[in-house]
């Protein structure tokens, strides 16, 4: 496993994550998006393009470090920021932040504010678009044991609403997408390997 330290959205950043599986990519793995994800892999390797930014996209990862700073304030917690964590050449995610020497992840979420609150309605429920990202993450890493997801929204009273998962909660999801994850790479090497 490689930590490495740069910033979210820079230049270094873009290009540990071009051509791999990441969290958000996750549900594509198990499900209907594969042979178009492969594609997007192969031609991202090969051509080394960059990730576009739009931005609503660069507005969150402003907000994000807002959210953080209150996090650590709210929590107690100690943030460890870490740009990616490389799993192999095919394989990794982007945690927000981690802490307990790496043992739980930070995600953050700054949607807008009718959907934070419809997080805030679920409770302790992590979003269920975000569940196969967050699987990806415990899957990526076998020291993590915890992830808070956190959704932040400045312009409500509880502007963060921190949801707590943790490895087992995922147990059989966990081992659900090891198995599609090893299937998708096994095909993605055949792929190549056609086209080559």
């Amino acid at each position: 496993m490689i930590y490495h330290e740069v910033d979210q959205g820079s230049p270094e950043w873009l290009q540990l994550r071009l051509g791999k599986v990441t969290s958000t990519r996750a549900k594509d793995v198990v499900g209907t998006g594969r042979k178009a994800l492969m594609i997007q892999m192969i031609a991202e390797k090969y051509e080394k393009n960059k990730d576009f930014k739009s931005d609503d996209m660069l507005n969150g990862t402003l907000k994000e470090s807002w959210a953080l700073d209150d996090y650590e304030e709210l929590t107690g917690e100690n943030l460890e920021t870490i740009g990616f964590v490389e799993k192999n050449e095919d394989v990794g995610f982007s945690p927000d932040a981690m802490c307990r020497k790496r043992t739980k992840s930070v995600q953050v979420k700054c949607p807008l504010l009718k959907t934070h609150l419809k997080y805030i309605l679920a409770g302790n429920k992590i979003p269920a678009e975000y569940r196969w990202a967050a699987v990806h993450e415990f899957a990526t890493e076998p020291n993590l044991k915890e992830m808070d997801f956190v959704s932040y929204n400045q312009k409500w009273h509880k502007k963060l609403h921190i949801i707590t998962v943790t490895r087992e909660d995922f147990a059989e999801d966990i081992q659900l997408y090891e198995e599609k994850l090893d299937s998708f790479l096994k095909d993605y090497k055949e792929v190549i390997s056609k086209l080559m």
